[in-house]
């Protein structure tokens, strides 16, 4: 079963892999130096996609180097056999990460299979985080409202406040006491809903932590 940290580790080295396919692939040292073998397999170990030569290839040209193509596939080609195995895609599932569609027809349906299955879970999980921030800021409102309604209450008994202005401040405390009544209703609800959500999301990780 995939910990809160390895998943928050995964998510965060598939955003970076997402922030640095943005920019260029290869710096001039890297270009003039490169086992292109090594570098296909790294990109098939994470499942980049196949247009990611056409990347390399770019960001060499400006340097006047052109990547071996043929090692650069073998390489990638390996790396896809590492990548398209169940754990792996359970674990990008997980992570909220996507496919590519880079694995052959031969691993590919394992591979989906396990693949769904994270995603499934990692859905289950965003739907408890959902409520969980929901509920952060329906108690953070709560909050605040106390705070104003202290406010206007002391303004209330204060001696410089004029009759027309404690008629304003009145009608303000019982509206600010109606919110509250209503937020604590939602908050029960969503308390509610975040029960059965957390119970869903503990039954199923049950279900399939054997598996991967």
């Amino acid at each position: 079963m995939i910990t809160p940290r390895q998943t928050l580790a995964l998510a965060t080295t598939l955003l970076a892999l997402g922030i640095m396919s943005g920019c260029a692939t290869m710096s001039q040292d890297e270009c003039r130096m490169a086992d292109w073998y090594s570098v296909g397999f790294e990109d098939g170990v994470r499942g980049a996609s196949a247009d990611m030569i056409g990347k390399h290839r770019e960001a060499c040209a400006d340097h006047g180097i052109a990547p071996n193509f043929e090692r650069y596939q073998a390489g990638r080609d390996a790396g896809l056999v590492e990548f398209c195995q169940p754990s792996k895609a359970y674990r990008l599932g997980v992570a909220g990460g996507g496919y590519n569609g880079v694995c052959n027809s031969e691993l590919e349906e394992d591979f989906l299979i396990a693949y769904r299955d994270g995603r499934h879970l990692y859905k289950l999980q965003s739907q408890v985080n959902s409520v969980d921030s929901a509920l952060r800021s329906k108690r953070a409102k709560i909050e605040d409202n106390k705070q104003l309604l202290t406010d206007k209450e002391l303004l209330v008994i204060a001696d410089e406040t004029t009759k027309e202005d404690r008629i304003l401040l009145l009608k303000e405390i019982w509206e600010l006491g109606k919110m509250q009544g209503e937020l604590e209703e939602e908050i029960l609800e969503l308390e509610k809903i975040r029960v059965l959500r957390v119970q869903d999301l503990e039954n199923y990780r049950q279900e399939i932590e054997y598996q991967y």
